[in-house]
């Protein structure tokens, strides 16, 4: 091999584009690790509700909504995780500030270029 073959500068990158979803997978693994410090865990409600989040299915809204019905019925029950309950509803809070933010961050740069 040469040395121009082993010099790096000389090669052509390019960039994979991030999958559908991307940001806010990555808004809910840092809602919920923040969480996990304190050692809480998500249920297996907001597991399954945070992937139709991510995949556009459902908006933050519609997932604090299923969560809000899930705890009611589960308090009916009295069979309610509070740890769980906490880890829930923190994190759905977490991501939906973080979904304001970077909507008014777009927002702001929106309007400088026009």
């Amino acid at each position: 091999m040469s040395e121009r073959e082993l010099d790096s500068s000389n090669v052509e990158y390019s960039e994979i584009s991030k999958p559908t979803g991307y940001i806010k997978q990555l808004e809910w693994d840092m809602a919920i690790g923040l969480q996990e410090v304190d050692n809480l865990k998500p249920s297996k409600c907001l597991e399954k509700l945070l992937e139709d989040n991510v995949n556009g299915l459902m908006t933050i809204d519609e997932v604090k909504e299923c969560l809000r019905a899930y705890y009611v019925e589960k308090g009916s029950n009295d069979e309610i995780n509070h740890n769980e309950l906490e880890c829930d509803f923190v994190s759905t809070r977490i991501v939906e500030l973080l979904q304001q933010e970077l909507l008014n961050y777009c927002n702001k740069i929106i309007l400088n270029y026009q």
